[in-house]
């Protein structure tokens, strides 16, 4: 490990030091400490995690101090730059020939997973990714299930699936649902839901829509950020739903 401090601003000197350091030592993590980043040095470094492979690691620390009331004043580090596991992960994906957009749901999945496992959902924490363009959580029903999808259009798609083997179990839990119409819908507040009946399919659904760029999901992090920051309330919602109607009324 390398680590490089100082007390101004980052400057050119101290980055040069740092690659020479991390050259000299063979290190696989190389932190640089400055409390005032410049554009060009925080490029820098997200250049040299984009060049190198999950062997080297640079990284960016803001410290901060800080007090609270009439506490000692104690120093809070803020990581302002870091390995992206999405890009790096895509880049191997690439390497082994897979389909860029089978790529591009694994990674994104894996995020997805990464940010619920932090904001309520411990159990996707090390969850398997798919390059499916859906994925799925229980709700405590066998037959329905809370699904992610990458819809069509360039949507992503929050749904309430009843999928059973019977059509008949799916249409009355459709049925249950329909007959909540309201307060669902006024659990969703701003949301639109779409009540699917699926014409020439055994399966019905409720669902939620958001608008979403795949292009900019692709290579902007704080992007695919708000992008989870839609669906997990949304999720819950949705499973809360399912167990709330299909669950406990059953």
């Amino acid at each position: 490990m390398v680590i490089e401090n100082q007390l101004d601003k980052s400057d050119h000197k101290h980055l040069g030091q740092l690659v020479t350091y991390a050259a000299g030592l063979n290190a696989s993590v190389i932190i640089w400490v400055t409390p005032y980043i410049e554009d060009e040095h925080r490029r820098a470094i997200e250049w040299l995690n984009e060049i190198t492979d999950d062997q080297v690691n640079f990284y960016l620390i803001r410290p901060e101090v800080i007090r609270i009331n009439d506490s000692l004043p104690a120093v809070r580090f803020h990581v302002e730059s870091a390995p992206s596991k999405f890009v790096r992960h895509l880049r191997e994906a690439y390497k082994r020939d897979e389909a860029p957009r089978h790529s591009f749901r694994r990674m994104f999945w894996q995020e997805m997973f990464d940010y619920l496992a932090d904001h309520g959902y411990p159990n996707t924490k090390g969850r398997q990714t798919t390059s499916d363009s859906w994925v799925t959580f229980s709700v405590g029903k066998s037959g329905v299930s809370a699904n992610v999808c990458m819809g069509q259009g360039s949507k992503l798609r929050i749904e309430l699936l009843l999928n059973s083997p019977s059509m008949d179990q799916n249409e009355s839990a459709y049925v249950i649902l329909k007959s909540k119409q309201s307060e669902i819908e006024t659990i969703f507040e701003n949301e639109e839901v779409v009540w699917d009946q699926m014409e020439g399919a055994k399966s019905f659904r409720i669902a939620v829509n958001y608008p979403y760029d795949k292009t900019r999901a692709e290579n902007d992090g704080a992007y695919r950020q708000e992008l989870f920051s839609w669906i997990a309330p949304n999720l819950e919602k949705m499973r809360q739903i399912g167990a709330e109607y299909l669950v406990k009324g059953k």
